[in-house]
């Protein structure tokens, strides 16, 4: 309408007319073109601002959703009943998964020696490799610090850690990342990872994420230490003090208080077996613990366990410097290579020196390969250092009463000690009518033994005897152990709880065979030895003490009488019935 009025006015005006409308209708057009442009220019900036405001409400969100998943996991942490809970929750959130990664948390303890604890995603191999030792992370620098949780060089980790972890984790570790966490100064524990938290966020988020959450588990570890070396310096002195009783308890003899110490210490140690050996006077050990405690189902096995115990007790009786001596523990990789781990998982060898020496070892063993507790390796050390100071009185005058009962030649029991042990067995086993077996053993043509090859040939003989007889009776379960005895002269008795003659038969015609085939070397000279043997049991050869020993008698007169080298049996008791 505005076009039309112009071109009918510029008519009625002519030439100069037209060319004020020209002029106009420029500026106006002018006008129209800058209010375009800048038109343009607002709505740029109004996307421009919409995309940054977008931009920014997206970033918002994705932290208000990295607050929430932070805050949800540190609410789940909290509310964990224990400490072990609290890290099981994190290690969980880190690696959600079983495959693809790993991540372990490794616990401080004593000082800067660091355990695995917990771990999501290592094979097999690697937890075997890694369950019990110690972790020097000490050995790697901090690349970034940071309080509560510090960052451990990439590099410096790797190496670490290559020697423990098996090829398929190490193929994984090209990621790895290591989070050192403490309490101002004090280690608390480092955490192993090759993914961090949370997935699907920017590594450089997730490095602070995971760096928070961690720092906040720092926190948690702190207060829970405190409180557990609370908790177990109490426990630890509880268990002293109970130690100390047993010490001070009325026993009847040194060794079986020193078993009553060993027992209880066993029991808190979580062990199966214990053994304490103690140094000779030419400071080795000797072939048998002073005290044994635990009992195995199966011979075999017990005999191999046997073994092996001498073999670690060996290991840390055999030190050359005595004041760096210092009690081990041995996990399954560490007695592997002693060629001891088919039985034992776990060692504990201690060794008990006082005025820089030896005096013996205390070894404690069971199948499970898991590592004593802090507390339990305190308790030890404690009871290594109390027995080193009362261990010199008390098997002083346990050897002086060992002497008392022991004949000096065979190493078994004398005969005082023997006849009681005999009145005492026969009131039990008619008491309980339980069955009791007693073995006489004569050594044949002992006397011509003197007089051709002269008396210290004869006692080479008697001390062998001795000696083959104890090793005999330890093939035995501990609850069927014989007592044995030199009964006088060359003649030695046997008594063996529990069993009947049929039972004892096979076992002496197999001690008699071994005696015939042995080969007894005195002074150069081999000398064929053979015994003879009676055997009598109570209730089916005799019906007392004095039936017993001279039905056993009758029976070794047979042996002898029918040909010497042999094994006989008692004639059966005969039971009159009286008539009315």
């Amino acid at each position: 309408m505005f076009a039309e009025w112009m071109l009918i006015w510029a008519a009625i005006a002519g030439p100069t007319g037209f060319l004020i409308m020209i002029l106009i209708a420029g500026i106006i057009w002018g006008r129209e073109i800058v209010l375009r442009r800048q038109l343009r220019r607002e709505q740029q900036e109004f996307k421009s601002s919409q995309s940054i405001i977008l931009e920014d409400l997206q970033l918002l969100q994705k932290e208000n959703a990295l607050r929430r998943i932070e805050s949800r996991l540190l609410h789940d942490m909290l509310h964990q009943p224990n400490l072990q809970g609290m890290i099981d929750v994190v290690l969980r959130a880190i690696q959600p998964l079983q495959q693809g990664a790993f991540v372990a948390f490794f616990r401080a303890e004593r000082g800067e020696r660091f355990y695995l604890n917990a771990h999501r995603g290592l094979t097999a191999g690697s937890k075997a490799n890694l369950v019990g030792k110690s972790i020097l992370f000490s050995q790697v620098s901090v690349k970034e610090q940071q309080p509560n949780c510090s960052l451990l060089d990439q590099a410096d980790l790797l190496k670490l850690l290559s020697s423990y972890l098996n090829p398929d984790d190490l193929a994984r570790a090209k990621d790895i990342h290591g989070f050192f966490m403490h309490a101002g100064k004090r280690p608390v524990g480092v955490v192993v990872t090759t993914r961090l938290f949370p997935v699907g966020f920017d590594p450089t988020v997730q490095m602070e994420s995971t760096r928070e959450i961690l720092s906040s588990l720092a926190v948690a570890c702190s207060y829970a230490y405190e409180y557990e070396n609370q908790q177990s310096d109490l426990q630890l002195s509880s268990e002293i003090l109970a130690l100390r009783a047993i010490m001070d308890a009325d026993y009847p003899s040194p060794l079986k208080m020193l078993e009553g110490f060993c027992s209880h210490l066993l029991t808190k140690m979580d062990s199966q077996r214990a053994v304490l050996y103690l140094a000779q006077s030419d400071t080795q050990l000797p072939d048998r613990p002073i005290i044994e405690i635990g009992k195995m189902h199966s011979l075999g096995v017990q005999k191999r366990w046997q073994e092996y115990e001498r073999r670690l007790a060996r290991l840390g009786h055999c030190q050359t410097d005595p004041d760096a001596v210092g009690l081990r523990v041995l996990l399954r990789r560490d007695l592997e290579e002693l060629q001891v781990a088919s039985l034992i998982g776990t060692a504990l060898v201690a060794p008990i020196v006082r005025e820089h020496k030896i005096l013996g070892v205390l070894c404690m063993t069971r199948p499970e390969n898991n590592t004593f507790s802090e507390q339990q390796i305190e308790l030890v050390n404690w009871a290594t250092d109390f027995l080193a100071e009362t261990i010199v009185k008390t098997v002083n005058h346990a050897a002086v009463v060992r002497d008392a009962r022991i004949d000096a030649l065979t190493g078994l029991c004398n005969r005082l000690t023997f006849e009681k042990s005999l009145t005492t067995e026969i009131d039990r086993a008619l008491n309980l009518n339980s069955q009791l077996t007693l073995c006489l053993i004569d050594a044949d043509h002992f006397k011509k033994v003197n007089d051709h090859y002269g008396h210290q040939a004869g006692d080479d003989v008697l001390r062998f005897l001795g000696r083959l007889i104890r090793t005999e009776a330890e093939t035995l379960p501990g609850e069927l152990r014989p007592i044995a005895c030199r009964y006088g002269g060359e003649e030695l008795a046997i008594l063996f709880p529990n069993l009947g003659h049929s039972q004892i038969f096979r076992f002496a015609d197999q001690l008699r065979d071994k005696i015939e085939t042995s080969k007894i070397i005195s002074e150069g000279t081999t000398i064929p030895v053979t015994v003879s043997i009676g055997i009598s049991s109570l209730h089916e050869h005799a019906a007392d003490r004095t039936s017993l020993l001279k039905a056993a008698d009758e029976a070794l007169y047979e042996a002898k009488k029918s040909g010497r080298n042999r094994v006989c049996r008692a004639a059966k008791l005969e039971v009159t019935t009286a008539v009315p």
